[in-house]
């Protein structure tokens, strides 16, 4: 059977994060599932990263095109692949160079008369008409949307997408634990279990690499900055203070990161940290281990909630609180504009005193949610069948 040529854009396949890495392998499983054997194109920034992991982690045909220098290849493949898949994460933001790629993409795609559909997409909180102008002309027009929140769904609506949106669960959902821990970890864990319960800190840092406040798709203040930091700085002393081995758990795959540069600038001699290179199975593995996590990272929660480690999230913006209302854990959500160290510690102590009700009630929800993740390539299908 031939292969079907499959591309996808997010706007960030490429980078060192395990959350991205992990929604690439996801997808690409899900797509083989659904429709047998595959060829997945990837557009991005860092091609040789993708092709590093993408076929090896997956065990799919995962081939990658560089935006820039490759560019007309990928308009090429625009015009023969079977499907453009758009998301896995958040596309959906207002900056104006991404509106501009989006919109090249798509119109690249409607000409070839090529389908194109979003794959279990977020959003940011999204202001700009011209950004709610170019979206409605985008979803308007792909054979189907999925959103993974019901907050992304709503931001459609108000930008006057009149397709329906199917509420679908993140790809990540169905990333399978991986049961070899390396020497490494075990080394960072210590001999043996820890006298101490774990209690995971999943970091996101603010900071650019030029130290300025400028990072996580719009810029922030100073002020954010150190509120995060007092918060995360917060929440070690208390886990500490209540009999708990703060570990802290990079998100990003390779150190220098700023997920490191968060865990040396807060936390004390008593906090551990993974600090070698970490693959995507490996973090449900090392959350397997803990009693709890709070996370300021989407990918943290959802791998949390494969590992039944009940957590709580520190919310740059909507994204984070919309991934955990997916898994019911709304009520555990931190606003990072308005948190102080003291709301963090009371949420942590609420967190720690409910943890056993969360596990049986995660245990419940991931099969919920590992089966419609699955949906998007059902919905694949369908409309590669329909051609």
């Amino acid at each position: 059977m031939t292969a079907k040529h499959i591309a996808i854009w997010g706007a960030w396949y490429g980078s060192h994060n395990v959350g991205d890495q992990a929604t690439l392998i996801c997808i690409a499983q899900i797509l083989e599932q659904a429709l047998g054997k595959i060829k997945l194109t990837v557009f991005t920034n860092k091609r040789d990263h993708v092709l590093s992991y993408g076929s090896s982690e997956s065990g799919c045909q995962v081939e990658a095109l560089q935006n820039r220098s490759q560019f007309h290849r990928i308009l090429r493949t625009l015009g023969t692949c079977h499907l453009f898949i758009i998301g896995g994460g958040v596309p959906f933001f207002q900056q104006p160079k991404h509106l501009l790629i989006m919109a090249t993409l798509v119109a690249a795609a409607r000409a070839s008369g090529t389908p194109y559909m979003t794959w279990a997409v977020g959003s940011q909180a999204v202001t700009s008409p011209t950004a709610k102008l170019l979206f409605k002309w985008v979803l308007n027009g792909a054979d189907a949307i999925t959103c993974r929140d019901q907050t992304t769904i709503e931001l459609f609506v108000s930008c006057g997408v009149a397709r329906e949106s199917r509420l679908v669960a993140d790809p990540v959902f169905g990333l399978k634990p991986d049961p070899k821990i390396s020497r490494a970890l075990m080394k960072t864990l210590g001999d043996g279990a820890p006298e101490r319960p774990l209690a995971a800190l999943i970091p996101r840092s603010l900071r650019g690499q030029d130290r300025s406040a400028n990072v996580h798709y719009k810029s922030q203040t100073m002020a954010d900055v150190d509120r995060n930091q007092s918060n995360f700085a917060a929440a070690t002393d208390w886990l500490w203070d209540y009999g708990y081995q703060p570990i802290f758990v990079p998100m990003n795959t390779v150190a220098p990161d700023d997920d490191r540069q968060a865990a040396h600038a807060q936390h004390g001699r008593c906090a551990l940290l993974v600090d070698q290179e970490v693959r995507p199975p490996m973090v449900p593995t090392v959350l397997s281990k803990c009693r709890l996590a709070f996370s300021g990272r989407v990918h943290g929660a959802v791998t949390a909630m494969i590992a039944n480690c009940p957590t709580m999230m520190y919310s740059f913006d909507v994204k984070h609180r919309g991934i955990m209302e997916s898994m019911n854990l709304g009520r555990y959500v931190l606003d990072a504009r308005n948190t102080s160290p003291d709301q963090t510690r009371k949420m942590l102590e609420t967190l720690a005193g409910d943890h056993q009700i969360i596990r049986r009630k995660m245990t419940e929800h991931l099969t919920v949610l590992q089966n419609i993740a699955k949906t998007p390539g059902e919905i694949a299908r369908k409309i590669l069948i329909d051609q």
